[in-house]
């Protein structure tokens, strides 16, 4: 894979991005803090983008280092370009870039595993693409069986929350 640097304008963030809840995990260090550090240090990682027909680019991995750098008024940014991919492939870069990290919202974890699961109707496949154990992908998407209201509460904002314990919240 190449890297290039590409036009931040010519970049839209996916939809298949897993990362929705921006706020989630920003107790150590938020969007304004990771900018100052680009700019001090430089980007350290590229971003990863989809190539779409028209010449523009999904943004798949890299949401917080994007919006930092555009926030920063780069014009451009350093990015592996990938030339195809379905969805869910897209979907799981996304996840893989973001579940191994604890500050992850647990909603947007159990989305992004429905989405896989979805496709697999399996498991033991959403484990196997994701890297987790099947009790854990399990345990996350039984969050996603609480109402809206809740779900809109479970964040990781004031800190980890623990899935066991946010788990057993959908069994009532």
């Amino acid at each position: 894979m190449e890297v290039k640097e590409i036009s931040i304008n010519s970049i839209n963030v996916s939809s298949l991005n897993t990362r929705k809840d921006l706020g989630a995990g920003s107790e150590d260090a938020s969007l304004a803090d990771l900018a100052l550090s680009i700019r001090e240090k430089g980007l350290l990682n590229p971003i990863t983008v989809l190539k779409k027909s028209d010449g523009k680019y999904d943004l798949i991995i890299g949401q917080r280092r994007f919006l930092a750098c555009k926030q920063l008024g780069l014009q451009t940014i350093p990015a592996i370009v990938r030339e195809s991919m379905d969805d869910t492939d897209a979907t799981i870069l996304s996840l893989i870039e973001n579940v191994h990290r604890a500050d992850m919202s647990p909603i947007d974890k159990a989305r992004a595993y429905k989405r896989i699961y979805e496709k697999y109707s399996d498991y033991s496949s959403v484990a196997r693409e994701t890297g987790m154990s099947v009790a854990t992908i399990r345990k996350y998407m039984t969050l996603l069986e609480l109402s809206p209201s809740i779900q809109d509460k479970l964040t990781t904002n004031e800190g980890p929350a623990g899935i066991g314990t946010l788990s057993k919240l959908a069994e009532f």
